[in-house]
């Protein structure tokens, strides 16, 4: 199941007749030391890992196919870290690519919320490009799907 992001971006762009893509897109080189950046951002968040914690994000950069740590999947990990605290050890094993920690964090959510309220929660906002709270609640609580599963 391949999401082809980049292809259906350029897609999008030869369509709405931007021209030359050279100028929009731009190639982001890989990071040479990531755990040190990820370091910097957690301490700039004021946040520190464990050696246990620090050792399994190691293993996830080891996990890497392509040994390439973009700056994306540091920062996601980086935000995931931060919901981790020192007394709770690894709270889960973290994923070697963007798009596997991402339906990871979809699975953990419907896990803990139920299936059809992340899946109906996830569509709206994708579908509205921004929506208040309050209004997203409200539409939630009309579906019958979501209401029996919470």
């Amino acid at each position: 199941e391949d999401f082809s992001c980049l292809s259906q971006l350029r897609e999008s762009m030869r369509i709405q007749g931007k021209g030359s893509q050279g100028g929009v897109i731009a190639e982001v080189e890989t990071i040479s030391d990531p755990l040190k950046v990820l370091e910097h951002i957690l301490k700039g968040q004021g946040r520190k890992i464990t050696q246990e914690q620090m050792l399994a994000v190691s293993k996830a950069f080891d996990k890497r196919k392509d040994a390439d740590i973009g700056p994306l999947w540091i920062r996601i990990v980086a935000q995931m870290l931060t919901t981790w605290r020192s007394f709770d050890g690894v709270r889960h094993e973290l994923k070697s690519s963007v798009r596997d920690i991402i339906v990871d964090l979809f699975a953990r959510l419907e896990a803990l919320h139920g299936k059809f309220l992340v899946v109906a929660a996830l569509a709206y906002i994708t579908l509205s490009r921004g929506i208040a709270e309050g209004e997203l609640l409200h539409l939630l609580s009309l579906e019958d799907d979501v209401l029996a599963d919470v």
